[in-house]
C-alpha cells in the first residue's frame, strides 16, 4: 500500500524540481525557500592538489593539500607494468597517510581523491615513487672522535653538576 503512494510523491517531487529548474536560475536563492539546495552550489570537492610521497625506511608518507568541502581523503595505488586499475591503498580524515609493506625495487603510481559524503573528485595528478633498495634517510653513527668534545664539556651527562657519571653525548646515538 505505501509502496505506490511513495511513487507517486517522488514522481511529483520531480516534476516540482523540473519545472523549478525551467523558472529559476541556478543561483536563486528561492531554490532554498522549497528545502532545496541551489544548483550552482558547489558540494563536491574539487581533485586533491600538491600530492607529494616521503620514503622513509619501508613506508610511505602521502600527502596532498587540504581541499575546500573534503571531509576525507583516499589514496590509490596501482603497481606500474602490472596493475591495470588503482586500487584503494589509504582513507584518511586528513589529507596525509602512510603505506607500509611496500616491497623493494616496486614503483606506485598513486593518485589522491577529495570526498564529501557521496560525492568524490576526479583523481589528482599521479605520481611515481620507487622503494629503494636500502632504508631511506638512515642516520649515520657517530663516531667516538666526533663525540670527545662534547664528553669533555659536560662529563657528568646533564651540566648540573650531579655526578651521575653518564655522559652527555651517549644520548646523541
Amino acid at each position: 500500500m505505501r509502496q505506490p503512494a511513495k511513487t507517486d510523491l517522488l514522481k511529483l517531487i520531480g516534476d516540482v524540481v523540473t519545472n523549478l529548474d525551467k523558472k529559476l536560475a541556478k543561483d536563486d536563492p528561492r531554490w532554498l525557500a522549497f528545502g532545496l539546495q541551489m544548483p550552482s552550489t558547489q558540494t563536491t570537492p574539487s581533485a586533491p592538489t600538491g600530492l607529494h610521497a616521503t620514503v622513509m625506511d619501508s613506508q610511505i608518507l602521502l600527502e596532498c593539500d587540504a581541499m575546500p568541502f573534503a571531509t576525507r581523503y583516499r589514496f590509490r595505488t596501482k603497481i606500474v607494468r602490472l596493475d591495470t586499475k588503482c586500487k584503494l591503498a589509504a582513507s584518511s580524515l586528513t589529507p596525509l597517510a602512510v603505506l607500509e609493506g611496500v616491497a623493494v625495487g616496486i614503483t606506485l603510481e598513486i593518485i589522491a581523491q577529495a570526498v564529501n559524503g557521496g560525492s568524490q573528485s576526479v583523481a589528482s595528478e599521479p605520481i611515481l615513487v620507487t622503494m629503494p633498495a636500502t632504508p631511506a634517510a638512515a642516520k649515520p653513527a657517530v663516531s667516538e672522535e666526533e663525540l670527545a668534545p662534547l664528553a669533555a664539556i659536560a662529563p657528568n651527562g646533564n651540566g648540573n653538576g650531579n655526578g651521575n657519571g653518564s655522559l652527555a653525548a651517549s644520548r646523541l646515538i
